[in-house]
């Protein structure tokens, strides 16, 4: 049971009326929240900026305890605290500024800077609390750090981009000495009788392996070296499909098949070959990650490519995965947000940028048999329309 709330100041005392406006115009002026309360942690002066703060009007929180402005277990242990410093003496927070929590009158927990001054007129007692949200810097801060964190792994993905155009091209020596090596073996028992027709087969897939690994490793290259933005009208299918072989040894590893449904028939887009690779791995890889977190109805991914309208075509990637949250779906395009353990949560935003850079849209929808649809268009070269 509350007090009653004290009675109004009078004029009288404190020296006239110029006095109570001078008080009542200087508190409500403070960008910070000043409280008043008595020595049994009623509230007797709330300003403007502590209604701002809290939700409270002051004719709501004069005359209450100060511990609703608390959450628990700290609402609970004030009025202890307060008869602790009464009976002892030994002050723990008054005069010492501390991060504490605040709660709104909505029931919002939010950080705040608290300090703690006391007041003593005779026999009366009072404290006053001056308190700043510290819910902004503390957001500031956090966002900070996680940039710092998310840069650092930018400096060695790019550092790692690097050294790839080197191992690349070590890499593509060896292989290019394994074809040559099959081809002359081919060469030499091609003057043998009776060579097991096996043998012979196994050397020409030796030689399209190495052939093959080779193109990777060039592709690979071409991905790690791209710096400025080219665009052009090209073949949409074959610039895909280069994509897609590159994912296949990803999607290999899990256990699952990459297939494509490509339209027999697309004009030319006016894309930058590179960048359109870059976006369909990475919703390549997305949908690999997807499948992993769950047993899949399908083990598959499925890679489309078809025409919208006469300037439009569109590539969609289907996984059979664990589907979008709602609470994910509305920010899987913001920078930096991820749900992944150790993503990044830069890669759909990017990719969206660059898509709308090309004039086209990025989105995805739940696939009805389970897992998503990512989906991207592109437009067609002038010259196709």
């Amino acid at each position: 049971m509350t007090s009653a709330p004290p009675k109004p100041l009078k004029p009288e005392d404190h020296g006239g009326g110029d006095v109570i406006a001078q008080y009542s115009a200087l508190l409500d002026a403070a960008v910070d929240a000043v409280i008043v309360i008595d020595e049994s942690g009623q509230i007797e002066t709330f300003n403007r900026a502590a209604e701002e703060i809290f939700g409270y009007s002051a004719d709501e929180a004069t005359g209450r305890n100060v511990s609703m402005l608390m959450p628990e277990p700290h609402r609970g242990q004030h009025d202890q605290f307060i008869g602790n410093y009464k009976d002892t003496g030994v002050a723990k927070i008054i005069g010492i500024g501390r991060e504490a929590l605040g709660q709104r009158k909505n029931g919002e927990i939010f950080p705040i800077e608290l300090a703690v001054g006391e007041a003593v007129a005779g026999d009366t007692r009072r404290f006053v609390g001056i308190i700043r949200d510290a819910t902004l810097r503390k957001d500031t801060e956090e966002r900070l750090r996680q940039m710092g964190e998310r840069l650092a792994y930018l400096g060695r993905v790019n550092t790692l981009g690097e050294m790839s155009t080197g191992i690349a091209h070590e890499i593509n020596q060896p292989l290019a000495a394994i074809g040559a090596y099959a081809q002359a073996c081919r060469r030499f028992l091609a003057e043998v009788d009776e060579v097991p027709e096996d043998v012979d087969k196994a050397l020409i897939r030796i030689d399209q392996e190495a052939q093959r690994a080779g193109g990777v490793i060039h592709r690979l290259r071409a991905l790690a070296s791209q710096a400025k933005v080219y665009r052009r009208p090209v073949d949409c299918n074959s610039v895909l499909a280069d994509a897609c072989e590159l994912a296949e040894l990803d999607a290999r590893a899990h256990r699952l098949e990459l297939q494509r449904d490509f339209a027999k028939t697309l004009p030319r887009v006016y894309a930058d070959a590179i960048q359109i690779q870059q976006i369909l791995l990475n919703l390549i890889r997305n949908a690999i990650d997807a499948m992993g977190v769950v047993e899949p109805a399908e083990s598959r991914i499925l890679v489309r490519t078809e025409l919208v309208d006469a300037e439009t075509v569109r590539v969609s990637v289907t996984d059979y995965g664990c589907g979008i949250s709602p609470e994910a779906a509305a920010r899987l395009f913001d920078p930096f947000f991820t749900t992944k353990p150790s993503g990044l949560g830069v890669g759909l935003s990017i990719s969206k940028s660059i898509i709308e850079a090309h004039g086209g849209t990025l989105g995805f929808e739940a696939n009805p048999a389970g897992g998503t649809v990512f989906q991207f268009t592109v437009p067609v070269a002038e010259k196709e329309k």
